[in-house]
């Protein structure tokens, strides 16, 4: 629930007469939180607690306001303070914003207090139960609602609550506990079925779920078959259900009778012989007979490309290979018996494609019907494409049966589809425009997914002619089109040549690194959403196109003109993050990372609401989805990844702060990084989700290459996002520890520090580091790998993992191996105990880790630097080592500039102390902070002087230029339509200077960042 204003509605309280003639400054404090603008609402609720300062709703929004700004403590005392209130207690509103309060504060269980407590002592009040019923929800505490609805049934007599503790049970064991649970709700639902008491669709699908989840599936199909199934209002779902039950229960060939009556019934806009899981589930269940596995058979969500899926050989019989043939092939016959109207049905010629596809996966080579499989496999493609390459999904329904050939047969496929493709729309004269635009463009698709194109980038020639055909194709299509005047411009029919003719350009960067090819590709991008304003793929390829390039400032507007909002926050804000990150843009950074926190904010507040409506409105199938829902988001990769993030950010910005800011302040921030609890358990990383949709875009690229964001999909790839997330949330609490500000939630730094080591070394960033020194040649610094591999370059994890971002999270563990070697000094001090002179040579090799590290980390960002003037992809190398050089500004100088000034403190609050037992050990701490100090300030130094060198660099990097005789057919066109605003020169120039503009404001951003550092540390003086 969101905060109920005074007077605001039914569940509002009214406002008093004295409080009239205030409230539209209350309005405003309400407006102040909405926006999160927290500070301003405590400076507003300033004079009104002045003139009325006992008043509850006021204090309430002040708690809040406190919670927001950091101030954790103080915030839960004053809410203690109104807990005890009468009037808080005898109001539900204030109850209500009370609960906000303690939610947000990490404190819920207080909140559910403050229901039980006010329900104490008012038994019969039903409201009060139901709130305390839905924080129960909220803390997902089912066994208590279970309970409380059990008393609630007894006490009101209410038929739905004996409902509500018969859903909370199934959510128990949703949630881990026991199936034996569910044996008394059976028996509850059984009596109710009995007594005729179930008779809505509701509560037959939760006698469903209780006999599923206890595994008597055939009980459950008993029950669909009985009275109590005709709840179902649909035919076609109840038979759905019963045919996926008997699949579950092993009853393969009931289940296929199932699916081939559903195959007989249309229902509203529903036709059952044209339902593609249908027709899967009969092939399923065939194979299943003779005991085939069931492939995958999605594509990973709407891209296109990068995907290979492997199928291992099965070593059944010839026999069942032909039975299967035989009965699938019966299936198929009666689709196209069953076939009506005079549009043909794709579904049962799709169905052959699946049936042999499969057939032919599982087939080893050396049976004798393997060549028989094979032709007809290929038969069935070219049947299908023949009849359907003029729409728009062909070549996407054949993504996952292609998958499945040998890539020695890819030529042979082709060469026997090529002569469905036509000739193109800018050879083709036929009325029909949009019928010869989809054939074309189905066949380029059909053979980029085949990798064909491949051979086509290597060679010079066939690469133009290749281009220049979909352009041509384009362009004509574009000339031929004709559009209704006054109707929006949508898509063209052949958008997929444009995005072709653009990504062969973007394949042509990627072997040769020349950045012109980008520059082509951009305007090839550029004209394409000109066309096509509602294409977002074009703004996708452009997302990507200007990264490489460097133009950030324009990367982000065609971002912002995607619209990502609400649940796209969690899975597409991977588009800009990392791009933000890479060009220094800290506020563009900080803004999306914002999003993500208020998708979980907003999740927090409203998904338990919706459950609890769920609940009222007896609309129990949602509840499950609804926890699901919530669960996702809640252990979401992105959401754990931006906490992290979002600390070392807002840290950066108190240090930044403009009035100063005092070792206290900064103390205080690390006691609860500004109210973000970002820190994880290595259980709770195991149940992070990766969220994003890596497939939004559709690349058509080689099926039998996995993509690098497709690896990450994998069970490997996942675990490493899980470490690497690991590694992020728990650093910011080495640094609380090393300050003495580390919250209670923090382990103790050695074992915290351990295990961050330990998760440092699975992901292979520790080799080379040691508490010994720096094995230089181990530790890799080189980008060089990764400027290679351009597909690496784009497809980020979630946290930074560049060689310097890896060199610098080893310094930040060393900075905290170190301190814990200090903190034994600082105590043997204390206790005028000498160290053993071990201790000290430790002590030193630790101090020369870290010089090393920064050292080393330095020189090669530098070397990179130096060598990006003869660097013909300017732009990837100066987004690497701005990336580089921005993260050791935001945490390694940072993380060394608060440390060394709080060693140096309890240095000199010791160093008066000292006697001659520990002057040894005075001394070498003093020499090894001086001599890190000035490591440090070196280091930084040295950034400043790589910084010039990319700045001399792209000052005299030469002008990116088009290749005209490439893109002709574009010159020429805009040539012809005598366009005065947009020609190719033009576009050439915009581009140039969104490039040069976005590196050159990059840098000057991160010219501000290490100058920050640089005086910072200066300061930091030794005395």
């Amino acid at each position: 629930q969101g905060l109920n204003a005074v007077g605001s509605g039914p569940q509002g309280s009214l406002p008093s007469k004295n409080m009239s003639n205030i409230s539209s400054k209350v309005r405003a404090v309400y407006e102040a939180l909405e926006m999160r603008k927290n500070k301003q609402a405590l400076k507003l609720l300033g004079p009104l607690l002045q003139k009325k300062a006992g008043n509850p709703q006021l204090l309430i929004l002040k708690a809040l306001a406190l919670v927001r700004v950091g101030k954790k403590e103080e915030a839960l005392q004053l809410a203690h303070e109104l807990k005890a209130q009468r009037q808080v207690e005898g109001d539900e509103t204030l109850l209500n914003n009370l609960a906000i309060v303690f939610r947000e504060a990490g404190a819920a269980s207080e909140a559910t207090e403050c229901f039980k407590s006010a329900l104490n002592k008012e038994p019969n009040n039903e409201e009060l139960a139901l709130c305390l019923f839905a924080a129960y929800g909220r803390e997902r505490d089912f066994l208590k609602q279970q309970q409380l609805a059990q008393k609630l049934q007894k006490q009101f007599g209410r038929e739905q609550y004996a409902l509500w503790a018969i859903v909370a049970t199934t959510l128990q064991v949703m949630e881990g506990a026991p199936p034996k649970l569910l044996f008394l709700t059976e028996r509850q639902m059984a009596k109710r079925a009995e007594e005729s008491k179930l008779n809505t669709y509701e509560e037959m699908r939760l006698y469903l779920e209780i006999l599923e989840r206890q595994g008597k599936l055939a009980e459950a199909v008993q029950m669909l078959e009985s009275p109590i199934g005709d709840n179902y209002t649909s035919k076609i779902e109840r038979l759905q259900t019963k045919a996926r039950l008997l699949f579950n229960n092993g009853n393969w060939k009931e289940a296929r009778a199932v699916y081939m009556e559903l195959m007989t019934v249309d229902e509203g806009q529903v036709k059952g012989k044209e339902e593609w899981s249908h027709v899967r589930g009969v092939l399923d269940c065939i194979m299943k007979e003779k005991n085939f596995p069931v492939p995958s058979n999605a594509p990973q969500g709407g891209s296109v490309g990068g995907m290979s899926i492997t199928i291992a050989p099965v070593e059944n019989p010839k026999e069942d290979f032909e039975w299967i043939m035989q009965e699938g092939e019966k299936m198929i016959a009666f689709l196209i018996e069953h076939q009506t109207g005079e549009i043909k049905s794709r579904t049962p010629h799709l169905a052959a494609v699946e049936l042999y596809t499969r057939l032919l996966a599982f087939c080893p080579a050396h049976l004798s019907i393997h060549k028989d499989i094979l032709g007809k496999s290929i038969d069935a493609v070219y049947s299908y494409v023949e009849m359907f390459c003029t729409k728009d999904m062909c070549a996407y329904d054949l993504v996952v049966p292609l998958q499945r050939f040998p890539v020695d047969q890819h030529q042979i496929i082709m060469d026997k589809l090529k002569t469905l493709g036509g000739s193109g729309p800018h050879k083709d004269a036929s009325d029909d425009l949009e019928s010869v635009c989809l054939r074309f463009g189905t066949m380029t698709k059909i053979s980029r997914m085949l990798g064909l194109h491949t051979s086509i980038v290597s060679d010079d020639s066939k690469f133009r002619q290749e281009v220049q055909e979909h352009l041509h194709a384009a362009l004509s299509c574009v000339k031929r089109l004709k559009r209704k005047p006054g109707y929006p411009r949508d898509r063209t029919p052949s958008d997929d040549n444009t995005l072709v003719a653009a990504r062969l350009l973007f394949d042509k960067f990627c072997q040769t690194r020349d950045e012109c090819y980008l520059v082509d590709a951009s305007i090839v991008a550029r004209w394409g959403l000109h066309v096509s304003p509602t294409n977002f793929q074009f703004k996708l390829l452009l997302l990507k196109l200007y990264r490489t390039l460097g133009a950030f400032e324009a990367m982000h507007e065609v971002y912002t003109e995607l619209d990502v909002k609400h649940i796209l926050w969690d899975t597409l804000t991977y588009l800009i993050l990392p791009a933000s990150f890479q060009w220094c843009h800290i506020n563009k950074a900080k803004h999306a990372l914002d999003c993500v926190l208020k998708l979980d904010r907003d999740n927090s507040k409203d998904s338990p609401e919706y459950t609890f409506q769920a609940f009222k409105n007896g609309t129990y199938s949602r509840i499950p989805e609804l926890l699901e829902f919530e669960r996702r988001l809640q252990n979401s990769l992105q959401l754990a990844s931006a906490r992290a993030e979002l600390a070392s950010l807002n840290l950066h910005d108190v240090i930044g702060d403009e009035n100063g800011s005092s070792p206290a302040d900064v103390k205080a921030f690390m006691s609860n990084f500004g109210g973000i609890s970002c820190f994880l358990s290595q259980d709770d990383c195991k149940r992070l989700i990766d969220n994003r949709d890596l497939t939004v875009e559709v690349t058509w690229n080689d099926l039998k290459k996995t993509s690098s964001s497709l690896q990450q999909r994998s069970e490997g790839g996942l675990n490493r996002l899980r470490q690497q997330v690991y590694v992020a949330s728990c650093m910011p609490y080495l640094l609380a520890h090393i300050l003495e500000a580390a919250p209670s939630v923090a382990p103790p730094l050695d074992s915290l520090l351990t295990s961050i080591e330990e998760s440092m070394c699975q992901l292979g960033w520790r080799e080379g580091v040691t508490a010994a020194g720096v094995e230089l040649e181990k530790l890799s610094l080189s980008n060089e790998k990764r400027l290679q591999d351009v597909d690496s370059f784009l497809c980020e994890g979630v946290v930074g993992e560049t060689p310097a971002c890896i060199a610098g999270w080893n310094f930040c563990t060393q900075l905290a191996r170190l301190h814990l070697h200090l903190a034994a000094c600082f105590s043997s001090m204390e206790k005028d105990e000498a160290l053993e002179e071990a201790a000290n040579d430790q002590l030193v090799k630790l101090g020369e880790t870290l010089e090393l590290l920064c050292s080393r980390t330095m020189s090669s960002l530098e070397e990179e630097a130096t060598r990006s003037s003869n660097s013909t992809q300017l732009g990837m190398v100066v987004g690497l080592v701005v990336e580089g050089l921005a993260f050791w500004g935001m945490r390694p100088f940072l993380w060394a500039e608060l440390s060394l000034s709080w060693w140096v403190a309890k240095l000199n609050a010791t160093g008066g102390k000292k006697s001659e037992r520990v002057g040894a050990t005075h001394a070498a701490m003093k020499k090894m902070m001086k001599s890190l100090r000035a490591a440090i300030v070196e280091g930084v130094n040295v950034a400043m002087k790589t910084l010039k060198a990319l700045e001399a660099s792209v000052d005299s990097s030469p002008s990116l230029s088009a290749h005209s005789d490439i893109i002709s057919p574009l010159v020429d066109f805009w040539k012809e339509k005598s366009m005065k605003e947009d020609t190719v020169e033009k576009q050439r120039q915009t581009i140039m200077h969104l490039a040069k503009d976005g590196r050159e404001a990059a840098l000057k951003r991160l010219k501000s960042l290490l100058t920050s550092r640089h005086d910072k540390l200066a300061a930091t003086t030794l005395r």
